[in-house]
């Protein structure tokens, strides 16, 4: 499945998405959209919530303002974990440089 048949993911997402790697949409739904909204965090892209509504709602083949509250909140607490794992990660690592 290509970008194109992604619903809610337009030229500027698409291209965002190629910059680091993702050009399937098989990519986004074997990583998740929280994961690959955390890679394009890491690499310094700045996005909005809006693509993170986009990309989870598309792999449902849906509008990304079909999303309720309840499945917004669920994503957001993902994405928290996902940036809480990271500073651990880092904090670990910089810990053991010592």
């Amino acid at each position: 499945m290509s970008m194109a048949l992604l619903p809610n993911l337009g030229p500027k997402s698409a291209a965002l998405l190629a910059a680091i790697g993702i050009t399937q949409a098989e990519q986004i739904a074997e990583l998740g959209a929280v994961g690959v909204y955390h890679r394009l965090e890491q690499a310094g892209m700045k996005v909005s919530l809006n693509l993170l509504w986009a990309m989870a709602a598309g792999l449902q083949q849906r509008h990304w303002t079909a999303l309720t509250a309840s499945e917004k909140a669920r994503l957001l607490m993902e994405l928290e974990e996902w940036r809480e794992w990271q500073r651990m990660s880092h904090a670990a690592a910089d810990s053991g440089d010592t």
